[in-house]
Order: structure tokens, then sequence, then C-alpha cells
């Protein structure tokens, strides 16, 4: 887990995980969850480019056990609602969002062409 692009193909899988972290990070002296990448800017809801390598606007990686709880309560609230959910500090892709990936898709073209003519 962690703050940034969560891509989901089983939910339910994904849920029951989140609710088992939720119980391990209520049941122990959790201070931070730790993940491997961000891909989030400090502004709230804006993510970055996919396949981008530079994000200089990143927040801290590790997560309070507050924000997995976000994330738990965002996840149960869209189960039934497959497609890209942005949130303040992640986004989750839920399901194979062929409607939503055109858009992500262009957005990262865009930002290689445009680090191409800098």
């Amino acid at each position: 887990m962690y703050p940034g692009r969560l891509y989901v193909n089983d939910f339910p899988a994904f849920t029951a995980s989140l609710d088992r972290l939720v119980r391990i990070a209520g049941s122990r002296p959790v201070t931070h969850v730790m993940g491997c990448h961000i891909e989030m800017s400090r502004r709230p809801g804006r993510d970055y480019p996919i396949w981008g390598t530079y994000q200089p606007d990143e927040p801290p990686l590790q997560m309070t056990v507050a924000q997995l709880g976000k994330v738990r309560e965002a996840a149960i609230a869209i189960t039934e609602r497959p497609g890209v959910h942005v949130f303040d500090n992640f986004v989750i892709f839920h399901g194979p969002c062929r409607r939503s990936m055109p858009k992500y898709l262009a957005k990262a073209a865009w930002a290689r062409l445009r680090s191409r003519l800098v």
C-alpha cells in the first residue's frame, strides 16, 4: 500500500487486504505504512503522468494509519463502480478502466513530448 496510483483487478482481494492491514494497524503500535512508489504530487487529487520519471513534488512515501483507513473507506465506497476514482492522496484504478485509460495515456504522451521539446 502506498499513497499513489493503485491498480486493482481483483477488487474483493484488494478490499480484503485493506481490511487485514487496518486490523493489524489497529492492534499493534504502527506509526507508518510503507509502500514502493507514489506517482502523486503534493497537490490534492493530482497525479503525475503514467510512465513519468520526473516527479519532483511527491509527498513522503510513508502513509499514516489514518491514510490507510481512508484508502479502505474509499475502496468500500466504490466497490460497485469500476473506473478511475481520484482522491486527494491516491487514485484507484478499479478494473480495466477502458474508457478512462486513453485520457491517462494521452496525458503521458504529452508529458513525454513536452520533456523532449524543453
